[in-house]
């Protein structure tokens, strides 16, 4: 390998360990599409400007609300149904009120700003949003001990010892990443024990991958089975983490067949393998496996990513 490209292999890696992953040029190609038209939008920076004041103004509002009643106050902390973050009472009281609502407005007036408009790709918005999202989520009011009233409410309880626990068991965590260790929590997670619970057996064993074939839960079954394809960087049970968070299991109270790949973790030895290896050795085989097995004439395939 020349030593210019070794020389890139090395920096790219180094620089996909602190972003954790994510490669920084395409959410730059996105940010400069998205504020390029906006910037040539007057219209759509106006309406920006007025959602953002409406927000402030109904934010004064309420924090005039909270100061009369010195309680609880209607309404406070809307967030979405699947946000847990601010379901507690606790945060229907000023102050935790107005830091969740103000987060909250932020975290709505972002999402319209980059989802809506015109001009910029859709995937682009798509992206913009996502990475917003999560660098809002860094923020949140419920990250902070001294605007979380659920921690000063433990921390008055415990007397103050659940924040040197806490401390602990982080100097444990950055001790064992730094030694190249597990973090404790992952000990919990022991496969057919308290993940990926669901019975089942392994039918076909390819190069590239195992077939699982799951015991049916009704009396009778659909006619046609189901292949469940996960992403080659995922493990198997992302689908099947336990009994109540498990399409697997859901599909099987519905009645289907439930088959699922489960990829073999690649070593040096598989760094020629290609993308025609994974459907001749994997796809093609599970599903003809599945067909025969079942004796169906079609099959449901169900994936997602890569």
């Amino acid at each position: 390998m020349p030593a210019d490209t070794e020389w890139d292999r090395y920096f790219r890696a180094g620089l996909a360990t602190m972003t954790g992953g994510f490669s920084p040029v395409p959410l730059q190609a996105a940010m400069f599409d998205w504020a390029a038209h906006l910037a040539m939008s007057p219209a759509r920076q106006t309406e920006l400007a007025a959602l953002a004041m409406e927000e402030w103004v109904r934010l004064a509002g309420l924090a005039m609300q909270a100061t009369r009643a010195g309680g609880p106050c209607e309404p406070c902390a809307r967030s979405l149904p699947q946000d847990r973050r601010f379901r507690h009472e606790s945060w229907q009281i000023a102050p935790f009120s107005l830091y969740a609502e103000t987060f909250l407005a932020l975290e709505r007036w972002w999402q319209k700003a980059t989802t809506g408009g015109r001009g910029a790709s859709a995937a682009n918005r798509a992206l913009l949003d996502f990475v917003s999202r999560q660098a809002l989520d860094t923020i949140a009011p419920s990250n902070f001990p001294a605007t979380n009233p659920e921690i000063l409410e433990r921390i008055m309880t415990t007397g103050g010892r659940c924040l040197v626990e806490g401390a602990l068991n982080a100097a444990e965590d950055w001790t064992r990443k730094a030694s190249g260790q597990r973090p404790r929590s992952t000990d919990d997670f022991i496969v057919g024990k308290t993940v990926a619970t669901t019975e089942g057996s392994v039918v076909l064993t390819t190069p590239l991958c195992e077939v699982i074939q799951y015991r049916p839960h009704t009396a009778t079954v659909r006619p046609e089975p189901v292949l469940m394809i996960p992403a080659w960087i995922m493990k198997y049970y992302i689908l099947d983490l336990s009994p109540g968070n498990s399409l697997v299991r859901h599909l099987l109270d519905a009645g289907f067949t439930v088959f699922m790949i489960s990829w073999k973790n690649p070593t040096r030895e598989d760094r020629d393998i290609g993308f025609d290896d994974y459907r001749r050795l994997g796809l093609l085989p599970a599903l003809q496996a599945v067909l025969a097995i079942t004796g169906a004439r079609r099959a449901h395939a169900v994936g997602y990513c890569l």
